[in-house]
């Protein structure tokens, strides 16, 4: 593998969060994965079979962050195939967020992650 400061030596290359598309109001603060993307690049896995099968590409989750920062309906909005869409579901689920603030108030919140499963060699 290549050294990737980010991949935390997994041959998942990159998390992102939150989509541009997706419009917050100027006095809502959006919900903030506790421990950062770090964190959650950490908790996947790379399904052995994917690799052998040399699957590659963006998944794009979609879910709620509720008012305490526990992670509900998570889905897959853009996927590759299911045992990868699993895994991502699977990681996403076991995350906690600050929730997202509206005049100061915690509120329920969607919000998406990019995560991009590439082999790397």
């Amino acid at each position: 593998m290549k050294d990737n400061p980010n991949s935390l030596d997994l041959p998942v290359s990159q998390v992102t969060l939150d989509n541009p598309e997706i419009f917050f109001p100027k006095d809502e603060q959006r919900p903030k994965l506790i421990g950062g993307l770090a964190y959650l690049q950490n908790k996947i896995l790379y399904p052995p079979k994917a690799i052998n099968d040399n699957i590659e590409g963006r998944i794009i989750v979609q879910f709620l962050v509720d008012k305490k920062g526990n992670v509900h309906h998570a889905k897959i909005i853009k996927g590759l195939r299911e045992d990868v869409n699993k895994e991502a579901i699977k990681a996403i689920s076991k995350c906690r967020f600050t929730p997202a603030k509206l005049n100061g108030k915690p509120i329920a919140s969607e919000s998406v992650i990019y995560i991009r499963f590439e082999i790397e060699d």
